[in-house]
């Protein structure tokens, strides 16, 4: 699969699941861009500007997930099962097709998905074949991006719903939101994969459900939960980002003169939206960080907020005083003289 002529020397890694859902939720136009192009902020960041990106996981966390993960879907995902058994889904003898695969080789993983396909739009046509699918490839159409749902799981006679295992401690009304949001909107990513797929094949779109399962980490015996979702605002965010991805491309060649996004020039040319809320989500955080400071923007975070506190100066005030506005006293004057060229130069 060739990779887009705006990548240069970058790779194009075709986000996952993860990576198109973040991109759905931001409104900063560089982070939409990578995710257009197929390439992750971690890959710009180390590659075109030489960050060192740690990863802000630990290694207990990811453990802890992935033990979670495994448990549910080994023995022909025996937990699952016994999951949707509980919960009236399924009452006879549940058929199980893991196709869990860690291969590296792009053309393989390929030739995987149109396999995989292959099985779910059987079931689509004929009806019959697997109740359950774990780790299922699905090539998304508009951007050829590789993802693997965590487990498809047979609806009515010939529909599919998409599941997602996360070890989010499920606490019933007391749920981490952000994080059950963040598992949704992952699903709608491979809930959108398969209406593409049944739009190339003019199959029905109501054969892809349009709620989610959700496999959640609980205390007690059965140590999992299972609920189901609706995930329709998510999935219309997602093809709405998807749709953008020409046009977000032409763009930053234009803004970029045509230069491709292995530069720093290039990258610099597209707009972005640094926040306090970008450091520990993105890893071009600190490079934004930069160019905003550097540019003069006011930025409420650290240091920033703080000396605004001490000197009495509230945020409108600040804005006001960034943009211009006269100074009424010595701290406001000292204060907008540094809002004015960035917080850099108050350190």
């Amino acid at each position: 699969m060739s990779k887009h002529p705006s990548l240069g020397k970058l790779d194009h890694e075709g986000l996952g699941a993860r990576g198109i859902a973040a991109a759905s939720t931001t409104d900063c136009q560089r982070s939409q861009t990578f995710a257009a192009a197929g390439v992750s902020a971690v890959q710009v960041a180390e590659k075109v500007f030489g960050r060192v990106v740690p990863n802000r996981e630990s290694p207990f966390a990811m453990a802890t997930g992935m033990n979670f993960e495994h448990g549910i879907t080994k023995h022909e995902a025996a937990k699952l099962v016994l999951l949707y058994q509980g919960s009236g889904r399924f009452a006879t003898k549940v058929k199980v097709l893991d196709l869990t695969n860690d291969t590296k080789d792009h053309d393989l993983q390929l030739q995987l998905a149109a396999e995989a396909e292959a099985i779910i739009l059987d079931r689509m046509y004929h009806g019959g074949g697997p109740d359950v699918i774990i780790q299922f490839p699905i090539v998304m159409r508009p951007n050829q991006a590789l993802l693997r749902p965590d487990f498809l799981v047979a609806v009515g006679e010939r529909g599919w719903r998409v599941g997602e295992v996360k070890s989010y401690l499920d606490r019933d009304g007391l749920t981490d939101g952000y994080k059950v949001g963040s598992a949704v909107r992952q699903a709608a990513a491979g809930i959108v994969a398969l209406l593409f797929l049944v739009r190339e094949h003019q199959l029905p779109e109501d054969l892809v459900d349009t709620k989610a399962d959700l496999v959640l980490l609980r205390h007690g015996q059965e140590g999992a939960s299972l609920r189901t979702l609706g995930a329709e605002a998510e999935i219309l965010s997602i093809q709405e980002t998807l749709e953008r991805s020409a046009e977000l491309l032409s763009e930053a060649s234009a803004l970029a003169g045509g230069a491709s996004l292995d530069s720093e020039e290039a990258v610099q040319a597209i707009p972005h939206a640094y926040g306090p809320g970008c450091h520990g989500t993105c890893a071009m955080a600190e490079v934004c960080r930069g160019e905003a400071m550097a540019n003069g923007q006011l930025l409420f975070d650290g240091a920033g907020v703080a000396a605004l506190g001490l000197a009495g100066i509230s945020g409108a005030r600040a804005a006001a005083l960034a943009a211009g506005a006269k100074a009424e006293n010595a701290q406001e004057e000292h204060m907008a003289k540094h809002m004015r060229r960035g917080w850099a130069a108050s350190k």
